[in-house]
């Protein structure tokens, strides 16, 4: 679900995810690994940018392993593709990038999960400042957090909390969502 919102004349983006949480007796009684694929989705803007006019989008598809033994899940995003926005409001059309961004292992807690950093390897996003260039992404100070949904831990479903560095364009905020379902 995404939640829009305005302030100060300005409109500022985040997202939740909403659905029937699975009881947290069902998740601790859990004794296998599962493999959940889905999609993600992260709205990025410089930090910089009060008037929030200049932006990069990006989404994928999404590989998270939970492991109910070692109470953790981790995960990958990959076959990304990102556009982007600038000062006209006018956004670029999708293209595929390279790169994966890595979801750090996450301790399982009740039915839920959190503190779980992000890395990437190889990632480019288009330079916010100069169209048609690319800068390298660091997602370094970026977290995630999620729980499981269903009535036996079916699906995943949490949120990015994104702070990291494009190269010169400098600093990065933003905010993302995932959800898969549990592989057979």
């Amino acid at each position: 679900m995404e939640l829009r919102r305005e302030k100060d004349g300005k409109s500022i983006q985040g997202y939740a995810v909403v659905g029937a949480e699975t009881d947290p007796e069902i998740v601790k009684a859990q004794t296998a690994q599962a493999t959940y694929k889905g999609w993600a989705r992260a709205d990025l803007a410089l930090a910089a940018d009060t008037d929030l006019r200049v932006g990069v989008r990006t989404n994928g598809g999404l590989t998270m392993n939970a492991d109910f033994v070692a109470r953790e899940v981790s995960g990958t995003l990959e076959n990304l593709q990102v556009r982007s926005r600038d000062h006209s409001d006018t956004w670029t059309p999708w293209t595929d990038t390279g790169g994966t961004v890595l979801m750090g292992t996450s301790s399982i807690s009740s039915n839920g999960f959190s503190g779980g950093t992000l890395s990437a390897t190889d990632l480019e996003l288009p330079d916010p400042t100069t169209p048609g260039d690319v800068l390298a992404f660091d997602p370094s100070g970026s977290t995630y957090s999620g729980r499981f949904y269903g009535p036996a831990a079916e699906q995943v479903g949490g949120v990015f909390d994104i702070k990291g560095n494009v190269g010169a364009a400098g600093a990065v905020v933003g905010a993302g969502y995932f959800a898969g379902d549990k592989q057979p």
